[in-house]
Protein backbone atom coordinates (compact mmCIF):
# COMPACT_ATOMS: atom_id res chain seq x y z
CA UNK A 1 0.00 0.00 0.00
CA UNK A 2 1.47 3.38 -0.97
CA UNK A 3 2.46 5.76 1.81
CA UNK A 4 4.67 8.78 2.29
CA UNK A 5 7.85 8.32 4.31
CA UNK A 6 8.39 11.92 5.27
CA UNK A 7 7.26 11.92 8.90
CA UNK A 8 9.74 13.58 11.28
CA UNK A 9 12.09 11.28 13.17
CA UNK A 10 13.89 13.83 15.37
CA UNK A 11 11.05 14.76 17.71
CA UNK A 12 11.92 16.72 20.85
CA UNK A 13 10.73 15.52 24.24
CA UNK A 14 8.46 18.55 24.34
CA UNK A 15 7.49 21.01 21.63
CA UNK A 16 8.61 24.62 22.09
CA UNK A 17 6.15 26.87 23.91
CA UNK A 18 5.44 29.62 21.40
CA UNK A 19 4.30 33.10 22.50
CA UNK A 20 0.91 34.66 21.72
CA UNK A 21 0.39 36.70 18.57
CA UNK A 22 2.46 39.90 18.92
CA UNK A 23 0.48 42.56 20.78
CA UNK A 24 0.46 45.07 17.94
CA UNK A 25 -0.71 42.51 15.38
CA UNK A 26 -3.39 41.16 17.72
CA UNK A 27 -4.66 44.68 18.45
CA UNK A 28 -4.71 45.68 14.79
CA UNK A 29 -6.54 42.56 13.60
CA UNK A 30 -8.95 42.81 16.52
CA UNK A 31 -9.76 46.40 15.54
CA UNK A 32 -10.49 45.40 11.94
CA UNK A 33 -12.79 42.55 12.95
CA UNK A 34 -14.59 44.70 15.53
CA UNK A 35 -15.16 47.33 12.86
CA UNK A 36 -16.74 44.68 10.63
CA UNK A 37 -18.92 43.46 13.51
CA UNK A 38 -20.10 46.93 14.52
CA UNK A 39 -20.72 47.84 10.88
CA UNK A 40 -22.93 44.76 10.55
CA UNK A 41 -24.66 44.55 13.93
CA UNK A 42 -24.45 48.04 15.42
CA UNK A 43 -25.99 48.13 18.93
CA UNK A 44 -26.79 44.41 18.69
CA UNK A 45 -23.13 43.69 19.40
CA UNK A 46 -22.92 43.42 23.19
CA UNK A 47 -19.40 42.05 23.74
CA UNK A 48 -16.44 40.36 22.07
CA UNK A 49 -13.53 38.32 23.36
CA UNK A 50 -10.29 37.08 21.78
CA UNK A 51 -9.49 33.48 22.69
CA UNK A 52 -7.11 30.73 21.67
CA UNK A 53 -3.42 30.82 20.91
CA UNK A 54 -3.44 34.44 19.74
CA UNK A 55 -4.12 35.38 23.37
CA UNK A 56 -2.97 32.39 25.46
CA UNK A 57 0.24 31.52 23.61
CA UNK A 58 1.25 28.77 21.23
CA UNK A 59 0.51 30.92 18.18
CA UNK A 60 2.00 29.39 15.02
CA UNK A 61 2.50 32.07 12.33
CA UNK A 62 0.68 31.21 9.13
CA UNK A 63 -1.01 28.20 10.72
CA UNK A 64 -2.98 29.26 13.80
CA UNK A 65 -6.43 30.77 13.52
CA UNK A 66 -7.41 34.04 15.15
CA UNK A 67 -10.43 33.29 17.35
CA UNK A 68 -12.90 36.03 18.22
CA UNK A 69 -16.23 35.35 19.93
CA UNK A 70 -18.95 37.97 19.54
CA UNK A 71 -22.07 38.14 21.74
CA UNK A 72 -25.20 39.45 20.03
CA UNK A 73 -28.44 40.82 21.47
CA UNK A 74 -30.96 38.61 19.68
CA UNK A 75 -33.73 41.07 20.53
CA UNK A 76 -32.03 43.42 18.05
CA UNK A 77 -30.88 40.96 15.38
CA UNK A 78 -32.83 37.93 14.11
CA UNK A 79 -31.11 34.61 14.86
CA UNK A 80 -31.72 31.29 13.12
CA UNK A 81 -30.30 29.49 16.16
CA UNK A 82 -28.15 30.55 19.14
CA UNK A 83 -25.00 30.72 16.98
CA UNK A 84 -26.32 31.75 13.55
CA UNK A 85 -27.79 35.11 12.52
CA UNK A 86 -30.33 35.44 9.74
CA UNK A 87 -29.05 35.04 6.19
CA UNK A 88 -29.03 38.77 5.46
CA UNK A 89 -26.91 39.51 8.52
CA UNK A 90 -24.62 36.54 7.82
CA UNK A 91 -23.96 37.76 4.28
CA UNK A 92 -23.52 41.34 5.47
CA UNK A 93 -20.88 40.21 7.95
CA UNK A 94 -19.08 38.18 5.30
CA UNK A 95 -19.06 41.23 3.05
CA UNK A 96 -17.46 43.29 5.82
CA UNK A 97 -14.95 40.62 6.87
CA UNK A 98 -14.23 39.60 3.30
CA UNK A 99 -12.23 42.79 2.78
CA UNK A 100 -9.81 41.85 5.59
CA UNK A 101 -6.60 40.02 4.71
CA UNK A 102 -5.46 38.19 7.85
CA UNK A 103 -2.20 36.93 6.33
CA UNK A 104 -0.13 40.07 7.11
CA UNK A 105 -1.00 39.50 10.78
CA UNK A 106 0.34 35.95 10.70
CA UNK A 107 -3.05 34.24 11.08
CA UNK A 108 -4.11 31.27 9.01
CA UNK A 109 -7.77 32.34 9.08
CA UNK A 110 -10.09 34.49 11.16
CA UNK A 111 -12.60 32.42 13.11
CA UNK A 112 -15.44 34.66 14.25
CA UNK A 113 -18.07 32.91 16.35
CA UNK A 114 -21.44 34.57 16.94
CA UNK A 115 -23.29 33.74 20.16
CA UNK A 116 -26.76 34.74 21.30
CA UNK A 117 -26.15 36.79 24.45
CA UNK A 118 -29.80 36.61 25.53
CA UNK A 119 -30.41 32.89 24.89
CA UNK A 120 -27.00 31.36 25.51
CA UNK A 121 -26.57 28.00 23.71
CA UNK A 122 -26.73 25.02 26.05
CA UNK A 123 -23.79 23.28 24.39
CA UNK A 124 -21.42 26.27 24.37
CA UNK A 125 -18.80 26.55 27.10
CA UNK A 126 -18.68 30.03 28.66
CA UNK A 127 -15.33 31.86 28.62
CA UNK A 128 -13.07 30.30 31.25
CA UNK A 129 -10.89 32.45 33.52
CA UNK A 130 -7.41 32.99 32.11
CA UNK A 131 -8.30 31.90 28.58
CA UNK A 132 -9.62 35.08 26.95
CA UNK A 133 -9.30 38.85 26.60
CA UNK A 134 -12.39 41.07 26.63
CA UNK A 135 -11.96 43.43 23.67
CA UNK A 136 -15.42 45.03 23.41
CA UNK A 137 -18.35 45.78 25.72
CA UNK A 138 -19.35 43.71 28.72
CA UNK A 139 -20.04 39.99 28.84
CA UNK A 140 -23.70 39.08 29.35
CA UNK A 141 -24.61 38.91 33.03
CA UNK A 142 -26.52 35.67 32.55
CA UNK A 143 -23.62 33.57 31.28
CA UNK A 144 -23.39 30.13 32.87
CA UNK A 145 -20.77 29.91 35.59
CA UNK A 146 -17.74 27.71 34.84
CA UNK A 147 -18.75 24.24 35.99
CA UNK A 148 -16.29 21.39 36.52
CA UNK A 149 -18.97 18.76 36.06
CA UNK A 150 -20.05 20.22 32.74
CA UNK A 151 -16.46 20.42 31.53
CA UNK A 152 -15.90 16.79 32.49
CA UNK A 153 -19.03 15.80 30.54
CA UNK A 154 -17.76 17.73 27.53
CA UNK A 155 -14.45 15.87 27.76
CA UNK A 156 -16.26 12.52 27.71
CA UNK A 157 -18.30 13.53 24.66
CA UNK A 158 -15.42 15.10 22.76
CA UNK A 159 -13.63 12.17 21.19
CA UNK A 160 -16.58 10.30 19.62
CA UNK A 161 -17.79 13.55 18.04
CA UNK A 162 -14.40 14.76 16.87
CA UNK A 163 -13.46 11.39 15.37
CA UNK A 164 -16.56 11.60 13.19
CA UNK A 165 -15.50 15.06 12.04
CA UNK A 166 -11.92 13.98 11.33
CA UNK A 167 -13.17 10.93 9.43
CA UNK A 168 -15.18 13.24 7.19
CA UNK A 169 -12.00 15.14 6.28
CA UNK A 170 -10.58 11.95 4.73
CA UNK A 171 -13.44 12.02 2.25
CA UNK A 172 -12.65 15.63 1.42
CA UNK A 173 -8.92 14.93 0.98
CA UNK A 174 -8.93 11.85 -1.22
CA UNK A 175 -9.79 13.52 -4.55
CA UNK A 176 -8.11 16.90 -4.04
CA UNK A 177 -5.13 18.25 -5.92
CA UNK A 178 -1.93 18.91 -4.02
CA UNK A 179 -2.64 22.64 -3.91
CA UNK A 180 -5.85 21.93 -1.96
CA UNK A 181 -4.13 19.91 0.76
CA UNK A 182 -2.88 22.69 3.09
CA UNK A 183 -6.27 23.99 4.31
CA UNK A 184 -7.58 20.46 4.91
CA UNK A 185 -4.45 19.38 6.77
CA UNK A 186 -4.66 22.57 8.83
CA UNK A 187 -8.35 21.88 9.53
CA UNK A 188 -7.39 18.63 11.24
CA UNK A 189 -5.39 20.70 13.72
CA UNK A 190 -8.59 22.30 15.04
CA UNK A 191 -9.64 18.82 16.20
CA UNK A 192 -6.21 17.91 17.56
CA UNK A 193 -5.44 21.00 19.65
CA UNK A 194 -8.17 20.39 22.28
CA UNK A 195 -7.44 16.64 22.50
CA UNK A 196 -4.78 16.69 25.25
CA UNK A 197 -6.90 19.09 27.32
CA UNK A 198 -9.87 16.74 27.26
CA UNK A 199 -7.53 13.80 27.86
CA UNK A 200 -6.10 15.45 30.97
CA UNK A 201 -9.61 16.08 32.29
CA UNK A 202 -10.52 12.43 31.73
CA UNK A 203 -7.36 11.53 33.64
CA UNK A 204 -8.72 13.48 36.60
CA UNK A 205 -7.12 16.92 36.28
CA UNK A 206 -9.04 20.01 37.41
CA UNK A 207 -10.87 21.24 34.26
CA UNK A 208 -10.58 24.91 35.26
CA UNK A 209 -6.82 24.61 35.61
CA UNK A 210 -6.24 22.41 32.57
CA UNK A 211 -7.48 24.96 30.06
CA UNK A 212 -4.99 27.57 31.26
CA UNK A 213 -1.94 25.31 30.76
CA UNK A 214 0.42 25.70 27.77
CA UNK A 215 -0.32 23.23 24.99
CA UNK A 216 3.21 21.73 24.63
CA UNK A 217 3.55 21.09 28.36
CA UNK A 218 0.11 19.50 28.59
CA UNK A 219 0.62 17.38 25.48
CA UNK A 220 3.95 16.07 26.79
CA UNK A 221 2.33 15.11 30.09
CA UNK A 222 -0.60 13.10 28.67
CA UNK A 223 0.58 11.77 25.30
CA UNK A 224 2.86 8.93 26.55
CA UNK A 225 -0.14 7.16 28.10
CA UNK A 226 -2.63 8.11 25.42
CA UNK A 227 -0.51 7.60 22.30
CA UNK A 228 3.06 6.29 22.66
CA UNK A 229 3.55 6.79 18.89
CA UNK A 230 3.15 10.56 19.52
CA UNK A 231 0.96 11.28 16.54
CA UNK A 232 -0.26 14.65 17.82
CA UNK A 233 3.31 15.74 18.53
CA UNK A 234 4.36 14.62 15.04
CA UNK A 235 1.55 16.65 13.52
CA UNK A 236 2.41 19.84 15.43
CA UNK A 237 6.15 19.35 14.91
CA UNK A 238 5.37 19.90 11.24
CA UNK A 239 2.82 22.63 11.95
CA UNK A 240 5.61 24.62 13.61
CA UNK A 241 7.35 24.51 10.20
CA UNK A 242 4.19 25.33 8.29
CA UNK A 243 5.65 27.78 5.80
CA UNK A 244 7.94 25.03 4.47
CA UNK A 245 5.65 22.03 4.97
CA UNK A 246 2.71 23.59 3.14
CA UNK A 247 4.80 23.54 -0.06
CA UNK A 248 5.56 19.79 0.22
CA UNK A 249 2.61 17.45 -0.51
CA UNK A 250 4.49 14.38 0.79
CA UNK A 251 5.09 16.04 4.15
CA UNK A 252 1.49 17.23 4.25
CA UNK A 253 0.22 13.69 3.72
CA UNK A 254 2.55 12.34 6.41
CA UNK A 255 1.48 15.14 8.75
CA UNK A 256 -2.19 14.35 8.18
CA UNK A 257 -1.59 10.63 8.72
CA UNK A 258 0.28 11.22 11.98
CA UNK A 259 -2.38 13.57 13.33
CA UNK A 260 -5.29 11.37 12.36
CA UNK A 261 -3.71 8.26 13.86
CA UNK A 262 -2.90 10.21 17.01
CA UNK A 263 -6.51 11.30 17.30
CA UNK A 264 -7.62 7.68 16.85
CA UNK A 265 -5.30 6.59 19.65
CA UNK A 266 -6.67 9.28 21.96
CA UNK A 267 -10.21 8.25 21.07
CA UNK A 268 -9.51 4.58 21.75
CA UNK A 269 -8.15 5.31 25.22
CA UNK A 270 -11.02 7.71 25.97
CA UNK A 271 -13.47 4.89 25.18
CA UNK A 272 -11.92 2.78 27.95
CA UNK A 273 -12.41 5.59 30.47
CA UNK A 274 -16.04 6.47 29.68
Amino acid sequence: MPSDQRAPTDLPAILPDLPPMPDDQRASLTALLLAALTETFGPALQAAVVKGSAYKGGFIPGFSDFDLHAYLRSSLVPMLDPRTPSLDFALALQSAIGKIDVKPFGAGEAQVYLIDAEHYPDDWTPPLPGTYELVFGELPSGLPKPDRGRLASEARAYFPAVLRGAFAIIGRVLDKGDSSLPPLVRLLGTYLKPAPYHAAILDGADPLVVWTRPFPELLASVEPAWDPARGVTRYFFEAYRWNQVRQDPARLRAMFKAGYEGLQAFGARAATLS
